[in-house]
């Protein structure tokens, strides 16, 4: 099943609930994200070979556990997509692992809350990703200069 597929099983004021409860702090925002699934629900999702992948981590410094979501291939590698665009994570599958950790309900919600780290829309995601890469072409010809 894709995000966009799963997302449309769901009624906002339910996934909303959960998220608050997952992420209390992010209650603050909750316009925010009723703007974003009505921006979701009008985007065409982009078909894409790799997944959502949602796995548990053990952050040795903090001493907690959390959960990380990323996009896994075939081969197994995974990838952050905080900055991909949003109808590339509407056209990824769950991957199956995800479903052990994870209920419907708080997969949307943790994909949510990665989604809108940079943004609380399509086009402010885009924006910061535009920004990384031209920060990151920057610091490369100033190291091609040295």
């Amino acid at each position: 099943m894709t995000l966009k597929e799963l997302i449309s099983e769901f009624k906002t004021k339910d996934i909303l609930k959960r998220l608050i409860k997952l992420y209390p702090d992010q209650k603050k925002s909750v316009i925010g994200y009723i703007n974003v699934l009505k921006e979701l629900s009008k985007l065409k999702p982009k078909s894409d070979k790799m997944q959502i992948l949602i796995e548990k981590e053990y952050d040795k410094y903090d001493k907690k556990s959390y959960l990380h979501v990323c996009a896994i291939d075939s081969k197994k590698q995974t990838y952050a997509i905080e900055f991909e665009p949003w109808n590339t994570w509407l056209g990824m599958e769950i991957n199956p692992q995800s479903y052990k950790i994870c209920s419907e309900l708080d997969i949307i919600c943790h994909c949510l809350y990665e989604m809108t780290f940079v943004g609380f829309s399509n086009e402010k995601v885009k924006q910061e990703r535009n920004n990384l890469t031209k920060l990151l072409k920057d610091c490369k010809k100033k190291e091609e200069k040295k």
